[in-house]
């Protein structure tokens, strides 16, 4: 557990937010700082509550949310960190403290047997490649390689074009064709991660259908991931990293 509060926060954005909610309420940069204080004295709930205002003033930092999952872990709080630690890496990706320290909390929780470490610090991976990538830039690429390929492929059964430099183009373009496939799958993959919440009830039950009297397929503990499907009324469907599927109440989870 990486024990160090971020205190470099993003100057930029606090005199955004400043400059939009007026100069008699300079709160954000003071509340961080007070925040930081607060941890560093052991005052965990008091940084809490100073982080929280932060991001209620509208600031949204991987700063903030990695020093809230910082003060809720000290608080015993494991679900809350996780869930904090997820938005952090979101806006920073590319944090390692961030991650280390979602890997060291997810560890902790009951229902850790559901995803391993390595698949963790695979998404993590992929999250930071998938931040510096343009779906649509991605998307021309592939057309282009498929294009120019199948242009190369069709000259060569006509026996027009059969040369060592157009064998290398051909398999040059199929190879960025299949690795811009694979990065649009990621980037799939990353839209289905927008869907993704926390538990943060200490234990909740899965049921069949979305009712109390529904019989419980499965039991989720705090801090488990799910993969929302849909809603009905007061009640979510969702999906675990091993494929279960079940009902549960809104309330027992929030979305990252």
């Amino acid at each position: 557990m990486k024990r160090t509060v971020a205190s470099v926060f993003l100057l930029v954005l606090i005199l955004a937010v400043a400059r939009s909610s007026g100069a008699s309420n300079p709160g954000p940069a003071r509340l961080f700082n007070e925040g930081n204080a607060a941890y560093r004295q052991g005052r965990y709930e008091d940084a809490i509550a100073a982080y929280n205002k932060v991001l209620a003033g509208g600031v949204r930092s991987g700063a903030v949310y990695y020093n809230l999952g910082n003060s809720y872990y000290r608080t015993g709080k494991l679900g809350f960190a996780i869930l904090n630690y997820e938005r952090s890496l979101r806006l920073d990706p590319a944090n390692d403290d961030t991650g280390h320290n979602l890997r060291f909390v997810s560890s902790l929780v009951q229902d850790r047997v559901l995803v391993s470490s390595f698949e963790l610090k695979f998404q993590e991976k992929l999250s930071q490649f998938l931040g510096y990538t343009n779906p649509n830039f991605v998307a021309v690429i592939v057309l282009l390689a498929v294009f120019v390929s199948g242009g190369i492929g069709g000259l060569w059964l006509l026996g027009r074009f059969r040369t060592r430099i157009a064998m290398v183009i051909f398999v040059g373009c199929c190879v960025f064709a299949a690795l811009g496939a694979s990065v649009m799958a990621g980037q799939k993959w990353a839209a289905d991660e927008g869907r993704t919440g926390i538990v943060l009830a200490d234990q909740t039950n899965a049921r069949f259908e979305p009712s109390e009297t529904s019989r419980v397929v499965f039991v989720v503990h705090e801090g488990t991931k799910v993969w929302l499907i849909r809603r009905d009324g007061g009640w979510a469907f969702v999906r675990l990293a091993n494929g279960l599927r079940g009902w549960v109440q809104q309330g027992a989870f929030e979305m990252i």
